[in-house]
């Protein structure tokens, strides 16, 4: 539990603005709360304007390979839809190739978001802290 918890406060000190910080990290630690995070994401909004960079929609075989030569990630910190927790690269991949809003944590600051589609495709972000 303890590198849960440790975790997300790293996703969120490294890429939530500062005004939304303790909420998120509150609402993280209340089971009640904590199932439907992820809908303070489906904007690109709250995250600090600095560490997105926006992507390009990628196949999950290029996705999984992109944030594997860049982080060299097996395992990830996956915050979706209707889980939050760790799941394997490939997992992650697929489920945000389905169009799942999330966030795709690699470890050491480097990060996926992909928010919710409204026109067109969906915002895509490589998180980088």
């Amino acid at each position: 539990m303890e590198y849960v918890v440790e975790t997300e406060k790293e996703i969120v000190q490294n890429y939530i603005i500062k005004s939304k910080q303790e909420r998120i990290e509150w609402e993280l630690n209340h089971p009640q709360k904590r199932k439907d995070i992820i809908w303070h994401f489906h904007k690109p909004d709250i995250f600090k304007e600095a560490c997105l960079h926006p992507v390009d929609y990628m196949d999950q075989e290029a996705m999984k390979n992109y944030l594997h030569k860049l982080s060299s990630a097996e395992n990830v910190y996956f915050i979706g839809e209707d889980y939050i927790g760790e799941m394997s690269l490939e997992q992650a991949v697929e489920r945000a190739n389905e169009g799942e809003i999330c966030i795709i944590y690699c470890g050491n600051g480097i990060g996926y978001y992909q928010g919710e589609q409204e026109k067109g495709a969906p915002p895509r972000f490589m998180l980088l802290a």
